[in-house]
């Protein structure tokens, strides 16, 4: 998934470049955030995946950017 073109700003727009192979339906599942920026894609993510009753379904972020707000 992405919601960056080629620069380094969100385009406010999440694309799926690649979808799951398998199912998840009753399965544990554990998304690996690497940086949170907006937020935008991961809560795509997020409701993308509980659409498709995992048993659980958790989040990981390794770094969570401070949001301003101008």
């Amino acid at each position: 998934m992405s919601s960056y073109n080629e620069g380094s700003h969100s385009s406010g727009e999440v694309k799926i470049i690649k979808d799951l192979d398998s199912t998840i339906e009753g399965r544990e599942v554990l998304i690996v955030e690497d940086i949170l920026d907006t937020g935008l894609t991961l809560d795509y993510l997020y409701r993308c995946l509980s659409a498709r009753s995992p048993k659980t379904l958790n989040i990981c972020t390794l770094l969570s950017k401070a949001v301003s707000k101008n």
